[in-house]
């Protein structure tokens, strides 16, 4: 039996029964390996590299929210009428029309006038926005706002939300996905309202060791940039 004594950093005691390497289970040396619960179940400790941390699964379960939610594009609905987008000035760089002709657009399905098209940028798109291009007999091209983000706390700042989009774009550029802050924040206090009914379970904790590699590993920090792993000094335990 090997008991790991945590006494001055928690004050508790975790014992996994049974002979235990911890050489053996860090099989991989890039691989954080689990080493069990502490006695409140509240945490638990793992190895990684010849040291023993303290794994904190609510922040782990934040930082795999947060990082999911930005991998997925945005619930949107159709509006109850299309919003014509003026050719208004973006906060720092270009107009509302110069942005969107620079991007990519695809034919509008459903309509038999080939003079209609929907922007196809990966940016509007997975911010929750579809955006209409019209050409009229004149080559006159207009913009109109056919569907925005359906979530609440974001469908209240639509046009003030696509303008930071464009805004984006207009800076960094199409192709690669980009989130407004008022995205970002709002993933990040979903992930932390989830991650607080989090019920810890050995075999739960195990999975989300799996799941924070491409987030940072043993590195990694919940929304609000704390550590999900905290780090024993060898003067703090004993094996």
């Amino acid at each position: 039996c090997v008991c790991v004594c945590v006494c001055r950093c928690v004050g508790v005691r975790v014992c996994t029964c049974g002979p235990v390497n911890l050489r053996e289970r860090a099989h991989s040396l890039h691989r954080v390996q689990f080493i069990g619960m502490l006695e409140d179940h509240t945490a638990g400790l793992v190895y990684f590299k010849g040291s023993v941390y303290v794994f904190n699964p609510f922040r782990g379960q934040e930082c795999i929210l947060f990082h999911s939610l930005q991998e997925q594009p945005l619930a949107q609905a159709r509006l109850d009428r299309a919003v014509p987008l003026l050719d208004e000035p973006l906060p720092v760089s270009g107009t509302v029309h110069s942005v969107l002709n620079t991007l990519a657009c695809t034919t509008a399905t459903g309509l038999a006038s080939p003079a209609y098209f929907h922007v196809s940028d990966a940016t509007l798109v997975a911010n929750g926005f579809l955006v209409r291009k019209h050409v009229g007999e004149q080559r006159q091209v207009t913009y109109e706002l056919l569907a925005a983000p359906s979530l609440e706390g974001l469908r209240e700042h639509v046009l003030p939300l696509l303008a930071d989009v464009l805004q984006l774009i207009a800076t960094r550029g199409s192709g690669t996905v980009h989130r407004p802050q008022l995205v970002l924040d709002y993933f990040e206090h979903t992930a932390e309202r989830i991650a607080r009914t989090f019920t810890p379970t050995a075999a739960k904790m195990k999975t989300m060791l799996l799941k924070l590699e491409p987030y940072g590993g043993i590195s990694s920090k919940c929304t609000h940039g704390f550590p999900v792993f905290y780090h024993l000094p060898s003067s703090d335990r004993k094996e």
